[in-house]
């Protein structure tokens, strides 16, 4: 993996790092906000229920209020009279006011006018029994004093009812009360629509603890944990939060739960805006580590592969010193500048090998030995002139030549286990006698050969002095 593969990978995994940990953070501190916020929301939404309930019980009341107070109910309630009926308690009057019951009770708790009327079914209701215990005396339907009211919520077996009951008087509100009028108007589906309608989201009501509760009701009805509760707030999905209040009814009891289902626009809207605000720093992430990998690329990088690829050029024998880009006081320049010194340095010792061996190279073409070296692999890199005279050719011809083609072919492979062990470090007890091909012909000679070493020690090549057999060879130690 070069450098910019591993810039770029750390680059990587600090930028996903980075990422992931404000991800993190944000989701945790949009969440505590996302909640608070709903459920504020949701507080707001139970409040204005509780008013539009409030709203259409005072509705329900004045209409009330007209009937109970009007000499012509006074009137009734003494006598009894049919046009009273025939004029006033038609079911029109139950569809017109959108009533369930209207009941009207003598103070002794008789009904002298009962009845009840399913708009929904178009049919007439009979009055249950459990109505009729409400209006006897003493009961919280009785002795309600002039000008005033009793009105709220009543759940019997038929359902949930908005009531509203008042004494009856005559029209200056005088008495003494003739009895009491119960309008009750039911809190049915189309009770229920028309109030979701008109707060704008969808409203439903049960009955609480009463016998069986429905599916969408019964997981809920042991959210409420103690007697002090009365709101509950709970997420169904990522779309939709339902908020349930329970309401006391007309007798002061815990008797429905209604629920509102509430958009979660604000975590809508918080998600969108979130996501958008996580793309747009991922975005403005990945453009700075791009721009910042490209004066990487432009700044170190790029110098480092030129200055790699000079030193890789870079030969000590060559006169001209190349170029590495040296110029400024940074790091990169600071290296540059010390290659360079190294390499001088190398170029010097270079030189000076140099004119060593060609004096060496002076020295030995003056003796009358045949000396040669050759490389580690059996290349001929140097013939001095005693051995080009007998084998023929020039400096540049004899080096680059295999040494095996110097020999008689039936001594070649006695002279390469002579050379392999002295390249694996065995001193050789005595020369190597072979023959070698000569302008005369073959010539059998004696081999001295010695290995050379570099400053490290290191076996760089091999010596090699030859003197006929006759004479013997001279050592080159």
């Amino acid at each position: 993996m070069n450098l910019r593969e591993k810039t770029f990978l750390r680059l990587l995994l600090l930028t996903c790092l980075s990422f992931g940990v404000l991800f993190l953070l944000t989701l945790a501190h949009t969440q505590k906000t996302l909640y608070r916020l709903e459920t504020q929301q949701a507080q707001e939404s139970l409040d204005r229920l509780g008013r539009v309930l409030a709203l259409r019980l005072e509705n329900l009341d004045t209409t009330c209020a007209d009937w109970a107070a009007w000499d012509a109910t006074y009137a009734f309630m003494a006598d009894g009279n049919e046009r009273y009926r025939q004029e006033n308690l038609m079911e029109e009057t139950f569809t017109t006011l959108r009533l369930g019951y209207l009941l009207f009770a003598r103070p002794d708790g008789t009904l002298l006018y009962g009845k009840g009327f399913d708009r929904e079914l178009d049919r007439p209701l009979p009055v249950p029994g459990t109505l009729r215990e409400r209006l006897l005396p003493g009961g919280p339907l009785q002795d309600i004093p002039p000008g005033k009211s009793r009105r709220g919520l009543w759940v019997t077996p038929q359902g949930i009812y908005l009531v509203a009951a008042r004494s009856i008087l005559n029209s200056q509100f005088q008495g003494p009360s003739r009895g009491t009028l119960v309008m009750m108007r039911p809190l049915d589906a189309s009770e229920l629509r028309s109030i979701s309608s008109e707060m704008g989201f969808p409203v439903s009501a049960r009955p609480f603890s009463v016998g069986q509760p429905p599916v969408d009701f019964s997981f809920i009805t042991s959210g409420f944990t103690s007697r002090t509760d009365t709101r509950l707030i709970v997420p169904v999905n990522d779309d939709t939060l339902s908020a349930y209040v329970l309401l006391k009814d007309l007798f002061g009891e815990v008797a429905v739960m209604a629920k509102v289902d509430l958009p979660r626009w604000i975590a809508l809207q918080t998600r969108q805006t979130l996501l958008l605000h996580l793309l747009s720093i991922l975005g403005a992430g990945i453009l700075t580590v791009g721009c910042f990998l490209l004066g990487v690329e432009r700044g170190i990088l790029q110098r480092l592969r030129d200055l790699r690829d000079q030193v890789q050029r870079f030969d000590p024998n060559s006169p001209q010193s190349p170029s590495l880009g040296s110029a400024g006081d940074d790091e990169i320049a600071q290296v540059s500048r010390g290659v360079e010194s190294l390499m001088e340095q190398a170029r010097e010792r270079g030189r000076s090998e140099q004119e060593q061996r060609d004096i060496m190279r002076q020295v030995l073409d003056q003796i009358r030995d045949m000396v040669l070296f050759c490389s580690l692999e059996g290349e001929v890199t140097f013939a001095n002139e005693a051995f080009r005279r007998q084998v023929g050719g020039t400096r540049q011809q004899a080096a680059g030549r295999p040494i095996w083609n110097l020999v008689h072919p039936e001594d070649q492979e006695t002279f390469r286990e002579g050379l392999h062990r002295l390249l694996l470090g065995e001193p050789l007890e005595a020369p190597l006698s072979c023959r070698i091909l000569t302008l005369r012909g073959p010539l059998r000679v004696a081999f001295l050969a010695n290995l050379v070493r570099d400053r490290n020690g290191t076996p760089k090549e091999v010596a090699l002095s030859a003197r006929e057999t006759d004479e013997g060879p001279r050592s080159l130690r």
